[in-house]
């Protein structure tokens, strides 16, 4: 539908506004969408808005103005943006081959023949590369490329690996077909700047957390270590009624305030081996984690009422850790160590992006797990008072 360019009256705004809502209904109805948010406007002006539809189907949820969708292929124009201001500043050529950045990116045509890619091919979508979606069960299913939503936390280094692995669908330059191609300009982009992208591990900096990363890596033992983390921390009514209350955006307690926990747990103990939630609210969150080298009962909360009486009315903060029933109290040292992680990424000691995958990985899971009775021994004290 072409939008009207010409001032338009009330009548032919209202037309306009009618007919628009027909395509939506008639597309929903159909099952087109599940649902959609629609804001048009003209000369600075918002002369249609609406909402329709479900932005959850699976928990009947009505969709919102505010409902938040994943970007997927809009990223697209604001990496080829970014590769076209290279290319506007000489670092990049259109005909430049794509090996002089990704030198081990070498797809071939099925007849095992190997073309040259150059960057213009990526841009037009005219390299001969292609999505795994447009396929069943072919070569990029087997070879296991990930078409960006279905392997969340992927390396890209590893995604082009697989992608070179599977054969171009056709000649460069001589065919047009939507793909991967811009992922791969992604890569050419990460070379060429040299850019990476740091996270603030913050906990990785505590010298109690060191401390004990140091002692577990010097003793040597059969048995893991038995911990306990507390974490609460008191908010008051602002809490649920701003973005971090709601689990569309932060994804709830146990990732809004437990994610820095989770690569503390890893940084010390290695590799995360099992998963269970025993408890999840608006306001608190519980289950067990099991290390290569601990087992781990966690309890989070943003409920002031769930302060050790040690503590109430005089901290609103709680955070505990206890290994082999010592425990190790850390409330204290948290103020510089923003700072300090600053410091460390400008000296070039930062984390990365794959430092942090962890512990997103782990969130992840607990948000979209099922609730489990705890067995022996894998429940947090905190969480016996819950279920009682």
């Amino acid at each position: 539908m072409s939008l009207p360019l010409e001032p338009q009256d009330a009548q032919q705004t209202v037309g306009f506004a009618n007919a628009l809502d027909a395509v939506i209904d008639r597309t929903i109805a159909a099952k087109r969408l599940v649902g959609a948010v629609v804001l048009i406007a003209q000369d600075g002006d918002i002369v249609y808005s609406r909402t329709a539809g479900l932005a959850d189907r699976e928990r009947g949820q009505a969709m919102a103005e505010d409902t938040i969708f994943r970007l997927a292929s809009i990223t697209k124009p604001i990496v080829t943006i970014a590769a076209m201001r290279l290319v506007e500043e000489g670092r990049i050529g259109l005909d430049d081959p794509v090996t002089k950045w990704l030198p081990d990116f070498r797809p071939r045509l099925a007849d095992g023949t190997e073309p040259v890619i150059v960057i213009r091919h990526l841009l037009t979508h005219t390299s001969g590369l292609s999505y795994g979606f447009t396929e069943e069960d072919g070569p990029y299913a087997r070879a296991g490329i990930s078409d960006g939503l279905d392997q969340p936390g992927l390396p890209i280094a590893e995604n082009l690996k697989r992608l070179a692995s599977a054969p171009l669908l056709f000649a460069p330059g001589s065919n047009w077909q939507y793909s991967l191609a811009i992922d791969v300009i992604g890569g050419v982009i990460e070379k060429e700047t040299g850019k990476r992208l740091y996270n603030i591990l913050q906990l990785r900096h505590h010298q109690a957390i060191i401390q004990l990363k140091d002692k577990v890596a010097a003793e040597q033992r059969e048995h893991k270590y038995e911990v306990d983390l507390t974490y609460i921390t008191s908010r008051g009514k602002w809490y649920l009624k701003s973005w971090k209350g709601d689990p569309r955006k932060s994804f709830g307690v146990a990732t809004n305030i437990g994610v820095h926990f989770y690569d503390m747990l890893h940084f010390i103990f290695g590799k995360l081996q099992r998963n269970v939630v025993h408890y999840s609210s608006e306001h608190k969150a519980a289950g067990y984690l099991e290390y290569e080298k601990a087992r781990v009962r966690w309890f989070l909360s943003v409920d002031a009422d769930d302060l050790p009486e040690s503590v109430k009315g005089k901290k609103p903060t709680y955070r505990s850790i206890t290994v082999d029933g010592e425990e190790m109290e850390f409330s204290e040292g948290f103020t510089d160590l923003h700072t300090t992680s600053y410091e460390e990424i400008l000296a070039g000691r930062g984390y990365g992006i794959e430092d942090a995958r962890h512990c997103v990985e782990t969130v992840n899971v607990i948000r979209s797990s099922p609730i489990a009775q705890a067995k022996d021994n894998e429940a947090h004290p905190f969480v016996l008072s819950l279920y009682r």
